[in-house]
């Protein structure tokens, strides 16, 4: 059995996000409208929709994961990203 701990970069790190779909109906009603999916280190999901505050916030805490800064750029490009 291997018990050596492995080295940071040859493991994911969690919690990891998924920019699933830019809703522009919930846009125009002034609703979150970037929707993310959470995957936590112990296999638990979440699927929630952010605000642009929402995922600046994750990039501040997380770091700038792909995810997380493509469906920024959608905010920006009105849902184009």
């Amino acid at each position: 059995m291997n018990t050596q701990p492995q080295h940071p970069e040859s493991s994911p790190q969690y919690p990891q996000f998924r920019f699933i779909e830019f809703n522009k109906r919930r846009q125009m009603r002034g609703a979150e409208c970037a929707r993310i999916k959470i995957i936590y280190a112990e296999g638990d999901m979440d699927c929630i929709w952010m605000s642009a505050g929402d995922l600046q916030d994750n990039i501040r805490q997380w770091g700038p994961h792909e995810a997380l800064t493509e469906a920024l750029k959608a905010y920006g490009q009105g849902g184009r990203g």
